[in-house]
């Protein structure tokens, strides 16, 4: 393996590029689907070990970039 994962853990690419159509930063319903998922592991994993402390910021980053976005497509909308 040497620091490679493992095949069974690839995850594939085909099909996964798709054009943006807009600017946004994060596509939301996958944005929550992954907070979601980091939920289930923090919850999984314990929300003190080190590697629930390291999900959970993660998942505050995520939550942050939805908000973010938010903000910014309201703006924009306001500014129209």
């Amino acid at each position: 393996m040497c620091g490679r994962w493992p095949r069974s853990m690839e995850v594939p690419m085909n099909g996964m590029h798709h054009e943006r159509r807009d600017d946004r930063l994060v596509d939301e319903k996958n944005a929550q689907l992954v907070v979601g998922v980091l939920g289930f592991l923090i919850r999984l994993a314990g929300p003190y070990s080190s590697i629930g402390v390291i999900l959970q910021q993660a998942r505050s980053e995520i939550v942050s970039l939805l908000r973010s976005q938010h903000q910014n497509m309201s703006e924009l909308r306001a500014a129209a």
